[in-house]
C-alpha cells in the first residue's frame, strides 16, 4: 500500500476529499459542523480539499471565520495523474453526500490505501465493510463521522489495518481477472 500512515499522536491524522465543492449532493455546507465535532474533541488532524465548485467561495469564508486555515488546506482542482498521490498523502478519505453511485474518488482512494470514512448512500457497501476496511455513517449524521475519524485518531494502528484491507479489496475488484469472471458469467447465464 503507497500510504503512510500518520501512527504517532504527535502527528495530525490526515484527512482528504476530493471532488466537486458543492452544497447540494456532496454537503460541503456541513462540513463546518463535522470540524467543529472534531475541534471540541481535540483531534488532531490536517484537512486537504481538492476540488472546484459553487460552494468553494462560501467553504473559504467559513474556514477563516472558525480560524482553521491552518488545519485545512484548500488545493483546487487537480490532475487526474496528481490523483493517487493526492491519496498516498492521506489516511483518511471523506464523503459526506447525500446520494451518490458508486464514488469513484472513494474507490481511488482505497486502492491508495485511505481509509474510508463516509455516509450510507447507495453504492458505498459495495466496496465498504462497517468497521473492517472503514466506517459507514448515516447520512447526515456529521457527529458520528466526527467520532469515528477521532476514534481513528485515538487508534492509530487501525490506520494501516484497514488502509491495506481497502487497497486489497479493490485491487481484487480492479483486476482483469475477476472482470473475465464475471463476463465468463455472465454470458454463460444468457444462453
Amino acid at each position: 500500500v503507497p500510504v503512510r500512515y500518520s501512527i504517532t499522536n504527535e502527528s495530525p491524522l490526515r484527512i482528504g476529499y476530493a471532488g466537486r465543492i458543492e452544497s447540494a449532493q456532496k454537503r460541503l455546507d456541513c462540513l463546518m459542523m463535522m470540524l467543529e465535532k472534531l475541534e471540541h474533541l481535540h483531534t488532531n488532524y490536517q484537512l486537504e480539499i481538492a476540488g472546484k465548485g459553487s460552494y468553494l467561495e462560501t467553504l473559504t469564508g467559513e474556514i477563516k471565520e472558525h480560524s482553521l486555515d491552518k488545519k485545512i488546506n484548500l488545493i483546487g482542482e487537480i490532475k487526474k495523474t496528481e490523483i493517487a498521490d493526492f491519496w498516498a498523502k492521506q489516511d483518511i478519505c471523506i464523503n459526506l453526500s447525500d446520494f451518490e453511485g458508486r464514488s469513484i474518488s472513494i474507490m481511488e482512494a482505497m486502492i491508495n490505501g485511505a481509509v474510508p470514512v463516509v455516509t450510507d448512500t447507495s453504492g458505498i457497501r459495495e466496496d465498504i465493510e462497517d468497521g473492517i476496511n472503514g466506517y459507514i455513517v448515516p447520512i447526515g449524521d456529521y457527529t458520528a463521522m466526527a467520532m469515528k475519524i477521532d476514534y481513528l485518531a485515538n487508534h492509530r494502528e487501525l490506520l494501516k489495518i484497514y488502509g491495506e484491507k481497502s487497497h486489497e479489496i479493490m485491487k481484487q475488484k480492479g483486476s482483469i481477472d475477476s472482470h473475465m469472471r464475471f463476463w465468463r458469467n455472465v454470458l454463460q447465464e444468457t444462453k
